[in-house]
This record gives structure tokens, C-alpha cells and sequence, in this order.
């Protein structure tokens, strides 16, 4: 009729598709009226339902313009509502033989592309397709680094000039364009969290490590803002939330604007002390100096319990605003006004 349908294949009988239900309508709500949603009871039309190879129940899939993609995820509203909107607005480029070359191996030296090799029959592959597109979601912010997927079924001479040999294979194409280095993931764990830690392991540092030698000449005399992260090596949740300051230090660091720096208290207990700082991680925004004295050690702490990138972005820019010379020279002119 025109419009995209997702539609959901099941049987009275079926247990999971009872369970199915309520999660479907809350999809249907989440993506809202440019999308149809239907059910087919599959022990009523049941050639219908075969003639669609439906093998199994509950069994979802989303015609695009008569264009099916079979949903393999969780059977929950939000998985469902992602998946639909991951097909309207794809974030994962599709990769051929065709633009390969000229998007991947002739990228810009500043660009870098994540890139799946997969088989559409390989049990894994299907299993860490949502993770890669959660993948791309989560780096969408990061203009420089690109997500993309290479079907070897359709596009198997391509695989066969990059020696892929078993699926998924999973590389990073780093900066530097043709001369750039190819990194392989031998690791087992395929979901999108794991793969992030992966890759900003896998890429330059953009966080300066700093200690006592250097902390108050850069940081606290410096007229530039900093954002710093004190640290324990041994402290899990600081193993977690340097991935998150990573993320925010590639998507917020232009080297002009603001800096990102790390001092690990183990090595360095005087700088972290003189800061105050109490447990770890702990993070602390320094907006540079006025005139000739230094900045307080303390600074401006990050109170978020959460510790995600996306908030840490976002605290980041508002102090940014509220601390730059133009928001100081506004607060001076109004104080003249006022007297």
C-alpha cells in the first residue's frame, strides 16, 4: 500500500509470541505513524506464512518497500524500535566492490573505517549484527571514524582480494589512507562495548599523561581549559570510564579549544592529593587562568554517577560556554550595568 510494514509471524499456541505482544505495540508507539504495524496468525494462513519461509515463531520481519529484513534480536519494544529506525536510517555503510576502494583504501589520512566481513548464513554474523550497529550509534558523534559491512556471500571476489578466510572478520583501517595500518580483532567478544574498548585501544591516545613534573606549568598556569582524570591503575571502574574519557577526548579535542590529561595516584599521590581527590575515578574541569595567578587545584568536578560519554560531553560543552572570555565579558558588562 505504499507504506513500510513490520510484521510479526506468529501462533496462538506459541508461548514467546503471547509474550510478544505488548512489546510489539510499545514498538509500534516508539516508531510512531510513518511505519505499519500487523500480525499474521500463522495456524490460520498458514501457506501464506510459508510461502514467506517463515519457519518459526515469533518470526519478525520488516518489509521496507518490499524490501524484507529479518529482525534477530531481542523480543523487547526498544530492540525492535532500534532495528526498525537502523533500516530507515542505516548507521553502518554498506561496502561492495564497487566503493571499497575509493571509501575504504583511498580514505582521507584523517579518516578511519571499522569494517565487518560476514557471511548472511553464518550463525555468528547474525548474532553480532545489532552489536554492530549499536557500534556505529555509539561512534556516530566521532566524524573521523566510519562503520561499514561487507557481505562476502554477494560480494565474494572482494573478500577474496582482502584474504578473508573466516567470518565475521573484523578490522580497523587506520588514519593514514592507503599507507595506513590494518589492525584484525582476535578477540571473543563481539559486543558493541567490547568492540569500542577494542578499537580506542587500538588508536592513538588523545588523553596526555601528566604527573608532577608537569602538572601545574600545563594545567594550572596554563590560560587553556583542561579536563582531567585521576586515576587508580588497578581500579575497575576507572578501567571502564577511561574508554568513556577517550571517546569524549577524540569527539571534544580540537588542540585549541580543550585538553584532555590523566594522572594515575599510584605514581603521582601529591598531584592527587593537592586536588582533594578522594576516590577514583575522579574528574575535574579547569577552565585556564585569569590574569597572573594559577588555577585552584581543585577545579570544577564532574558529579554524573552514570560516567558515560554522552554526559561527559555534555557537561563539557556547557562549561565551555559558561567559562569562555565571551560569557566572563558578558558578566563584566552586566555587573557595570547593575551599578
Amino acid at each position: 500500500d505504499g507504506h513500510p510494514w513490520v510484521v510479526d509471524f506468529y501462533a496462538p499456541w506459541c508461548p514467546p509470541c503471547m509474550r510478544l505482544i505488548p512489546e510489539f505495540r510499545r514498538a509500534s508507539s516508539l516508531v510512531g505513524g510513518i511505519v505499519k504495524f500487523g500480525s499474521l496468525d500463522c495456524s490460520v494462513y498458514r501457506d501464506l506464512c510459508a510461502s514467506y519461509d517463515v519457519r518459526s515463531y515469533p518470526t519478525i520481519i520488516f518489509y521496507n518497500y518490499s524490501t524484507p529484513h529479518a529482525y534477530t534480536g531481542q523480543f523487547v519494544s526498544r530492540d525492535i524500535a532500534t532495528f526498525v529506525e537502523d533500516v530507515l536510517r542505516p548507521p553502518v555503510v554498506d561496502l561492495t566492490i564497487d566503493n571499497f576502494e575509493s571509501l575504504v583504501l583511498n580514505r582521507p589520512v584523517t579518516e578511519i573505517w571499522l569494517v565487518d566481513f560476514f557471511a548472511s548464513w553464518c550463525g555468528p554474523c547474525i548474532q553480532l549484527a545489532p552489536q554492530w550497529r549499536s557500534l556505529a550509534r555509539m561512534l556516530g558523534p566521532l566524524t573521523n571514524i566510519n562503520v561499514g559491512s561487507v557481505d562476502c556471500v554477494t560480494q565474494e571476489l572482494l573478500c577474496t582480494q582482502h584474504n578473508i578466510r573466516s567470518y565475521p572478520t573484523i578490522r580497523i583501517y587506520v588514519m593514514g589512507g592507503r599507507s595506513g595500518e590494518i589492525i584484525t580483532y582476535n578477540g571473543f567478544q563481539r559486543d558493541a562495548y567490547s568492540l569500542r574498548s577494542w578499537l580506542v585501544n587500538s588508536l592513538p591516545s588523545s588523553v596526555y599523561a601528566l604527573g608532577d613534573y608537569n602538572f601545574a606549568d600545563l594545567v594550572l598556569r596554563s590560560s587553556t581549559p583542561w579536563v582531567v582524570d585521576y586515576y587508580a591503575p588497578l581500579c575497575g571502574p576507572c578501567q571502564v570510564f577511561a574508554v568513556e574519557f577517550e571517546l569524549a577526548a577524540k569527539q571534544l579535542d580540537d588542540g585549541r579549544r580543550l585538553k584532555f590529561a590523566k594522572v594515575n595516584c599510584d605514581s603521582f599521590p601529591n598531584v592527587c592529593r593537592n586536588a582533594g581527590v578522594q576516590s577514583y575515578p575522579t574528574v575535574r574541569y579547569y577552565p585556564g587562568k585569569t590574569g597572573w595567578s594559577h588555577q585552584s587545584p581543585f577545579g570544577i568536578p564532574f558529579v554524573n554517577d552514570r560516567r558515560k560519554v554522552e554526559d561527559l560531553v555534555e557537561w563539557l560543552e556547557e562549561l565551555l560556554v559558561s567559562h569562555s572570555p565571551s560569557a566572563s565579558d558578558n558578566k563584566v558588562a552586566s555587573s557595570r550595568d547593575e551599578l
